[in-house]
C-alpha cells in the first residue's frame, strides 16, 4: 500500500509519504514473511514569507518485521536557513535518530551551523561547527569541532577556474566496551 499526499500554502508546502509491504519469500524451499513500514512527514515554512528564513522539517518512521529479526527507527530533521544578503547566509541544523535492532538500541543526536560569505562573486568563505552524541547499546562516541572551508571560481575565456581548500578539526570520545 502506498500512500502520497501533499498540501501547499502561501508559506507552507506540506507532504505526506508513506508505504506498508508485506511479503513473503522462498528461496531454496525456505520461506521468510517480511512486514515493512515506512513514512516521512515533511514541511517546508517560509517564516518570511520571502523565501529569505525557511524552516525545513522532516519526521521519518521506519519498521520491518521478518521471522529472523526485527528494526524499527526514527528520525527528526530540523534545518533553518536564513538568507541575510545576496552575499551572507546562515544555516542551522539539528537531527536525532533513534533505531532499534534486536537488542541494539541507537541514539544519534546532531547540531551544527554555519556562516557563508560570497566575496566579490568569486570568493566563498564558509565557517561552521557541529557535534554528535551518539548513544548506543554498550557505549557512547561523541564528536565535535569546527571548519572553515574556501572556494575560489572564476571564468576564464577557455572555462572555469576552481580552487578549493578547507580545515576541519575533529574531537571524538569513547567510552564503554563497545565503542566504535
Amino acid at each position: 500500500y502506498r500512500l502520497s499526499a501533499r498540501n501547499i500554502s502561501g508559506k507552507s508546502n506540506i507532504s505526506l509519504n508513506a508505504i506498508y509491504s508485506d511479503s513473503e519469500q522462498t528461496n531454496e524451499g525456505n520461506t521468510t514473511n517480511i512486514t515493512t513500514s515506512n513514512g516521512t512527514l515533511q514541511n517546508i515554512f517560509d517564516i518570511a514569507g520571502n523565501r529569505k528564513i525557511t524552516l525545513n522539517s522532516i519526521l521519518t518512521y521506519r519498521y520491518s518485521d521478518t521471522d529472523f529479526s526485527d528494526s524499527s527507527g526514527v528520525r527528526w530533521n530540523e534545518n533553518l536557513n536564513w538568507r541575510h544578503t545576496d552575499k551572507l547566509r546562515t544555516d542551522y541544523d539539528f537531527s536525532y535518530d533513534r533505531s532499534e535492532t534486536g537488542d541494539f538500541d541507537r541514539d544519534i543526536t546532531s547540531l551544527g551551523a554555519q556562516l557563508t560569505h560570497l566575496l566579490y562573486e568569486n570568493l566563498t568563505t564558509t565557517l561552521g561547527g557541529n557535534a554528535t552524541f551518539n548513544d548506543f547499546s554498550g557505549g557512547e562516541e561523541n564528536s565535535y569541532g569546527p571548519r572553515l572551508d574556501l572556494l575560489y571560481q572564476r571564468r576564464i575565456p577557455w572555462g572555469n577556474f576552481s580552487l578549493n581548500g578547507g580545515w576541519n578539526y575533529r574531537i571524538t570520545t569513547r567510552e564503554g566496551e563497545d565503542a566504535l
